[in-house]
């Protein structure tokens, strides 16, 4: 569901969506001259009709294959580009967004911008640090099936250097109908062996620790004041309210969540019935301690028995499973609170499948 981003374009243009009353206010001079530009990119073949019908993915999608020159898209994809489409990023520079003959920038003409591997990363970290940012988080991807021997101890090495305080660190995994899974499932590439991707995750945990960081949690690491609040909020199961179109909320042990569709959400708030196009959950207790091992035995402190058996009614001392995983090390007990060793964390998934009820 892609309407958010036409909805943008649409207010970048200089269309009002609601009027003062609330109401839909799409019947303008603004919005005809929004929709006309729109429909003429579709009918002249500027604007890929896949596109249309299946998003930005696919858009990002004929991007990386060499099928579509300009793409509008957010710099969270820039770096997977760049990971499943290296020819395709050796051959992208920047450049600032073309603009219409009114001087407006629309999302329509952006060229995407692919950086390569270059000074410009660290630059745009010191700019930053630069500017007054108390915190600093970088992202990255390891067990990467492209690039020279030594990527991932340079990507390691340049981001334990940096003025940052957090790093969440990634596998690359292959999702369906992506470039990386057709590249996998095409033998155009071969994953990475296990005892590669083993060792560059063991390489994280020395470089970090090394560089002054603790690995609170299997893929995030925080120097002393540095870990992620709104993370830990998940993990620790606060309550929390999401506002927007598909934002989650939790209390009680009820979640709910809004419409991801714009029109939709609108819509529902115009109608006087927004909770409408709300869906919701409510979990049961087994359902609220395994939720609570997933996220606990992911982190260094791991899990308090008394404080699970007290909010769920679940023991987790009685799991059959238990004392095979403490006599084989894969579990451990630290001041009273169960938890899976750093070392024994690649394997943590399947430890708390053994745990879960």
């Amino acid at each position: 569901d892609d309407s958010a981003e036409l909805l943008e374009s649409l207010v970048q243009m200089g269309v009002t969506l609601l009027d003062d009353k609330r109401w839909a206010a799409f019947d303008s001079p603004a919005s005809r001259e929004a929709f006309r530009f729109w429909t003429d990119l579709y009918r002249e073949g500027l604007l890929p009709r896949e596109v249309v019908s299946q998003g930005q993915r696919r858009a990002i999608e004929l991007f990386q294959s060499g099928d579509l020159a300009m793409a509008a898209t957010g710099a969270e994809f820039l770096r997977s580009i760049q990971v499943n489409a290296p020819g395709i990023a050796a051959a992208t520079e920047p450049c600032s967004p073309l603009t219409g003959p009114d001087g407006k920038a629309n999302v329509a003409l952006m060229t995407l911008a692919v950086p390569k591997q270059s000074a410009r990363a660290q630059e745009a970290v010191d700019r930053a640090a630069a500017a007054g940012f108390e915190h600093l988080s970088l992202d990255l991807i390891y067990g990467v099936p492209v690039g020279g021997e030594n990527r991932w101890e340079q990507d390691l090495s340049l981001a334990c250097a940096l003025p940052v305080d957090h790093l969440s660190c990634y596998i690359l995994t292959a999702e369906p109908k992506t470039l990386y899974g057709h590249q996998l499932a095409s033998g155009t590439l071969s994953p990475p062996p296990d005892d590669r991707v083993l060792e560059e995750y063991a390489r994280l945990c020395e470089g970090t620790k090394e560089a002054g960081f603790e690995h609170y949690e299997v893929s995030n690491f925080a120097r002393p004041g540095g870990r992620s609040r709104h993370n830990s909020a998940y993990w620790n199961g606060t309550p929390y309210l999401g506002i927007g179109p598909g934002a989650h909320s939790f209390l009680d042990g009820r979640r709910w969540w809004n419409a991801r569709s714009n029109a939709r959400y609108l819509k529902a708030a115009a109608a006087g019935n927004f909770p409408g196009q709300q869906e919701a959950e409510t979990l049961g207790a087994q359902d609220r301690f395994n939720e609570a091992l997933i996220t606990g035995l992911r982190r260094i402190e791991g899990v308090d028995p008394a404080h699970l058996l007290q909010q769920t009614g679940v023991d987790v001392t009685a799991q059959p499973a238990l004392q095979g995983l403490l006599d084989t090390g894969r579990c451990e007990w630290v001041d009273g609170r169960l938890r899976i060793p750093e070392a024994q964390w690649p394997l943590g998934d399947a430890i708390t499948l053994d745990l879960m009820v």
